[in-house]
């Protein structure tokens, strides 16, 4: 395929991954968002629930016409006094995120009060009210009554306290909540979140569904983990990447463990948030770092987004631990974060594209993981007004897909590098064989030749005695001394078996084993001396197959043991059949490989003949009845034009 095409190909992957995640996006955008949920919304301070739009929408999000009070900290005798109360003004949850409104000459923190007038049926229900991270200290009231404090909001004795509150109440009628927050200790001041209300079995029903999907999300990370770091004590060639890759997710799971973490605990916003924004910012870092280093790419080259996304983590920090901003800073710290994010999707983006058109190791993995943050990214800055109901935010989802793809990536080399390691322990094995068969070998030459050197030195002597007898004229003790020299004579020559000479080896090597051990080793083999299979290709057929074979006898000890090998080389196709006898049969079959007998897992030696079979674009087939096994071996030739 030329570069052009191929290109062009990847450009339609990107763009049609992209759309696929981007209308994903968009429909947890219109059907998984509290900002677009359908149901009634409170108007001037009052709002108006049914009896049907309770059984309807079963929870209403509270997020529109919040009457809100500037700099006053109210309770509910401040309004049935008749005193001054200052004017209101009307809010949307979540449209800001500090007390200023997008008011320049307004402080970003300080105190508020937030009412609300609920119209309800006037049949009695007890109904649930949900709070999520409130900042940081407040008092809620329900019909003048104080049902409930996080902190302490007053200003003289401000005590910051964040988590999560649920506050079930009997209600029917008109019903007056009152909100009365304080915030000294965060960036962000008062109720961010839309609150939940409806019956209190509906909001427990969708916060549990919203906990149980946290959990799932958690515990995957948790496995991806466990994985990767299973795979890297194994695999030392490349640690550092697992060590990168588990970072990732432990910022990540730091990140998005905030639903069991504020509903479990009350949390201090200096010890938190900083971890939280580290957690997130680090993340970022960390997978500009990993993609990296899975391309290889040298640390000079990056450091242009390496050094502006390490600083912007250290200022991530120092902005949590500081209370108190101007709207400036925090409008600054929202544009550098925006800056940041779309920077390292791009940066993803491009390598991601830059590794499918260099044809490298799983790159449409990282491309799809790289795609789907991208446009996550993308799509948070398009759609600000998101708070999902059930799951992560956009950046969360594609941060959480990116992580999952990279795991699969990761996952993917190290068991191939495991893989590649089990492999080059079986060769060295085979190569000790080998080296075996060799000394062996050696150790018969070394024999002959001194078998040699004393032929010759008793040869010098017997020629003289011959020579003697017929000076003498002794002829028929000339006749008994040759007899006697021919039955000194007949030795055990080697029998040839194959005259190929690196099958003949191993023919041999076997044959002996089998001899000690009373094994019948029958063969048949009819090999050139040169054939177009590599040495080392036979060398692994033939000594895996024939050991298999060998160890079966030897484990299972069957009656009258033996190995029956036929190989022949006929119409450039190489035979081969290995015939034993068993006395049951063997491990677990997977996709045609048998459980190793030395380990846990698939033998190696299977998979390596396997592998040789697939490289000939050849056949195997294994046989087995209770008392025998049997494999079968056709290798066509490979010829170079």
């Amino acid at each position: 395929m030329n570069k052009p095409h191929k290109s062009a190909k990847t450009l339609q992957q990107v763009f049609l991954i992209t759309f696929i995640f981007f209308l994903f996006l968009l429909l947890s955008y219109f059907y998984n968002n509290k900002y677009t949920a359908d149901g009634p919304q409170p108007s001037n301070g009052i709002i108006t629930i049914s009896e049907q739009e309770l059984e309807t929408n079963q929870v209403v999000y509270l997020v529109h016409g919040w009457q809100f009070y500037q700099g006053q900290l109210l309770s509910p005798s401040d309004f049935e006094s008749g005193n001054e109360i200052p004017l209101s003004q009307t809010v949307a949850i979540g449209q800001y995120m500090d007390f200023s409104f997008g008011q320049s000459d307004r402080d970003t923190d300080g105190s508020g009060t937030y009412r609300l007038i609920l119209s309800l049926p006037d049949t009695p229900h007890i109904y649930t009210l949900y709070l999520e991270k409130v900042f940081s200290a407040y008092h809620v009231y329900i019909n003048g009554q104080l049902l409930h404090s996080v902190g302490v909001p007053e200003s003289d004795s401000y005590r910051e306290a964040i988590t999560n509150s649920e506050i079930s109440f009997a209600a029917s009628g008109d019903t007056e909540l009152i909100i009365a927050v304080t915030n000294q200790s965060h960036y962000y001041s008062g109720i961010t979140f839309p609150p939940v209300f409806g019956p209190e079995h509906a909001v427990t029903r969708t916060l549990h569904i919203q906990l149980l999907i946290c959990m799932a999300a958690l515990t995957t990370i948790v496995i991806c983990t466990v994985i990767s770091l299973y795979y890297g004590l194994v695999c030392n060639s490349i640690r550092r990447r697992t060590l990168l890759y588990n970072l990732i997710c432990l910022g990540l799971f730091i990140s998005i463990s905030y639903p069991i973490v504020f509903t479990l605990f009350t949390v201090k916003s200096g010890i938190w948030y900083p971890l939280e924004l580290f957690s997130i910012y680090g993340v970022y870092l960390l997978s500009v770092l990993l993609m990296n280093d899975i391309r290889d790419i040298p640390f000079k080259k990056s450091l242009f987004i390496c050094i502006p996304l390490f600083l912007f983590c250290a200022i991530s920090v120092l902005y949590a631990v500081v209370p108190h901003h101007s709207r400036t800073i925090n409008l600054a710290f929202q544009y550098g974060s925006r800056i940041v994010k779309l920077a390292v999707a791009a940066y993803l983006l491009y390598h991601a594209i830059s590794a499918v058109l260099y044809d490298e190791n799983y790159a449409p993995i990282l491309m799809t993981g790289t795609a789907a943050a991208a446009v996550s990214i993308f799509t948070d800055r398009l759609l600000p007004l998101y708070e999902p109901i059930y799951g992560g935010g956009f950046t969360e989802c594609g941060l959480f897909f990116l992580v999952l793809c990279f795991g699969v990536h990761i996952t993917r080399s190290l068991t191939m590098d495991y893989k590649q390691q089990l492999i080059f322990q079986e060769e060295r094995r085979l190569l000790t064989s080998q080296l075996a068969m060799q000394q062996m070998h050696y150790m018969e030459l070394t024999d002959k030749i001194d078998n040699s050197i004393r032929y010759r030195h008793d040869e010098r002597h017997r020629l003289n005695t011959i020579s003697s007898l017929l000076e003498s004229g002794e002829i028929e003790k000339l006749k008994q001394y040759l007899k006697e020299y021919n039955i000194l004579n007949e030795t055990e020559e080697r029998t040839v078996l194959c005259t190929h000479l690196t099958v003949d080896a191993i023919l041999q090597f076997y044959m002996r084993l089998c001899r000690q051990a009373e094994i019948e080793f029958i063969i048949e083999a009819d090999i050139p001396s040169r054939i177009p299979v590599s040495d080392i290709d036979l060398s692994l057929l033939f000594s895996n197959l024939i050991e298999n074979a060998y160890e079966a006898c030897m484990d299972q000890e069957p009656d009258n043991p033996y190995i029956h090998v036929i190989s022949r080389f006929r119409q450039d196709t190489l035979l081969l059949r290995i015939k034993n006898n068993i006395t049951h049969r063997p491990g677990e079959i997977h996709n045609g490989l048998f459980k190793s007998t030395k380990h846990s897992g698939l033998g190696i030696g299977t998979q390596s003949v396997e592998a040789i079979v697939k490289n000939y674009d050849g056949q195997i087939k294994y046989d087995i009845t209770d008392t025998t096994f049997q494999v079968s071996v056709v290798l066509p030739m490979k010829y170079q034009e």
